[in-house]
């Protein structure tokens, strides 16, 4: 055995040299390729930054902090709303010891970031509370007279759903809290092939749920704790349908509905992120729903957040309020369920 010895140790040495040799290969490839996009104009490198971007992964996954800077700069000025890159950024800044230069990046990730993934570690970068969300179960006490529950169906998040609620809360006058219950997702009722956008996109297909079903589930789920004045409007970032519509961002039936919030996301619609943007249509619908789920006519005025939008350019033309005609109506329904005093 000792004979084979120096013959086994000789091939292990031989394999790692490869091994060596084949990730110094994939590097020289790799910088090649950041290189190449970064010497073309801004305008033509944006569609091809991806490499940039991978160069600079694989630097820092390697321990290059400093070059993985430099790319993940360069790269930002051809794709500024790569957000998770401003976060690598940020991550990378704060291991060199560069303060600022991660106050600054992770600022920009906090603000304008719509993913829970995003938010939170920069958040955390910039020493900020955490946030709390708070989904007792669903048998905890509520408050007696009108109030509206929302209900995660699904994973959601949590930064956008607590935002939303509490511009909700203001507008409504009632109190809104959450509930956590037990739900099980039935599988997607259609799909269909996905067109990738980017290079870097994988083909794929976008799968829809059927929201008949999604509320039904839910309206059982819930049925325990129903009682006149209490609303419940489930939460989901699932794409929902229903018969032959192509899309829908909400379906009601009596005091419970479901809200889609997965149209109003910027990666849905190919643009731009911010969180803004999107907890203020995710409100307006919200509203609408809370219009029905509390039994309000629908509102016929274009100035208000209740009229029925065609589709997102004309759900992003209303306001993110009430008409007072509307108000009223809450406020008629609300005085049914509200002790006397």
């Amino acid at each position: 055995m000792q004979a084979w010895k120096p013959v086994f140790l000789l091939m292990c040495w031989g394999l790692a040299a490869i091994d060596g040799w084949a990730q110094e290969a994939d590097a020289r490839a790799l910088k090649a390729a950041a290189d190449r996009v970064l010497a073309k104009d801004i305008v033509e490198a944006r569609g091809d930054i991806h490499h940039v971007f991978a160069y600079a992964e694989w630097l820092a996954k390697n321990e290059r902090e400093k070059e993985a800077v430099r790319y993940l700069e360069r790269g930002l000025r051809v794709h500024a709303w790569a957000l998770d890159r401003h976060l690598q950024l940020a991550t990378l800044q704060k291991q060199l010891g560069n303060h600022e230069d991660v106050a600054r990046s992770a600022k920009i990730v906090a603000e304008r970031a719509e993913e829970d993934s995003l938010v939170l570690p920069a958040r955390e970068l910039l020493l900020m509370d955490p946030w709390v969300f708070p989904t007792p179960p669903l048998d905890e006490p509520m408050p007696a007279g009108p109030g509206l529950v929302l209900v995660p169906v699904g994973q959601v998040d949590e930064v956008v759903l607590l935002e939303m609620s509490a511009r909700l809360e203001k507008e409504l006058g009632i109190p809104v809290q959450f509930r956590a219950v037990e739900l099980e997702i039935p599988p997607p009722g259609r799909s269909h092939l996905l067109v990738p956008k980017t290079p870097t996109d994988e083909p794929g297909r976008h799968q829809q749920w059927d929201v008949v079903k999604l509320r039904e589930r839910f309206t059982a789920a819930v049925r325990k704790v129903r009682r006149p004045g209490l609303t419940f409007l489930g939460i989901t970032k699932l794409d929902i349908y229903a018969d032959d519509y192509n899309f829908l961002f909400a379906q009601a039936a009596g005091d419970v509905g479901v809200v889609s919030y997965a149209r109003f996301c910027a990666e849905f619609q190919g643009e731009p992120p911010d969180r803004k943007r999107l907890v203020t249509r995710f409100l307006k619908q919200a509203l609408a729903s809370a219009g029905h789920v509390f039994d309000v006519e629908r509102c016929s005025s274009p100035d208000c957040a209740r009229a029925y939008p065609e589709d997102l350019a004309e759900h992003d033309a209303k306001p993110d309020r009430s008409c007072d005609r509307c108000r009223r109506g809450f406020e008629t329904t609300f005085d049914r369920f509200r002790s006397p005093r």
